[in-house]
Order: C-alpha cells, then structure tokens, then sequence
C-alpha cells in the first residue's frame, strides 16, 4: 500500500522457505511491514487478515512466522490474533 508514492504497509507471503521448527509445511509470512507513522490504525490487523486469505485460497491450512523475542508489542498482537509460540530460532 502506497500514500504519496511512499510504501506505507505491505506483507509477503513465502511458500518455499523451510520452517526452523517442527517441520511446519506451510507458507510464511515473512513479512509484515506497516510505517510507523500509520501504526495503530489497523492496517496491521487488515493486512495479516489478507495473508490469512490468501493462505486459504492457496490451499494451505496455516502460515507460521518470526518475531524478535523483545519487541512485545509484535507478540502481543500475534497472540491476540490467536497465534501460538511453537519454538524458537537463533539468526
């Protein structure tokens, strides 16, 4: 999504990368990026709800994906949205 030819928000699915645990076959979301300046006015709830679907018509059952660990307020809206922490990875 773009305002004024600048990138605002915006995700990408992958459905070849390889999950780091328990051999999850599904896609990843492997990015969810909205702009500081338009946090917190549910873009960031818009724009997983469109992955989700996407998934789904893509005929997978579920996305998995990475959060830094610190940053709380990335995991507390993953798990408002209902997803679970199945395990970690290191970079």
């Amino acid at each position: 999504m773009k305002k004024d030819l600048k990138l605002i928000a915006c995700y990408q699915l992958d459905y070849d990368t390889s999950c780091p645990v328990n051999s999850i076959e599904e896609p990843e979301l492997s990015v969810l990026y909205i702009s500081r300046y338009f946090q917190g006015k549910g873009l960031d709830y818009k724009f997983l709800a469109h992955a989700e679907q996407e998934v789904t018509k893509n005929n997978a059952l579920d996305l998995w994906l990475t959060a830094y660990y610190q940053n709380q307020n990335v995991v507390d809206f993953y798990y408002r949205q209902n997803y679970n922490l199945v395990g970690k990875c290191f970079f």
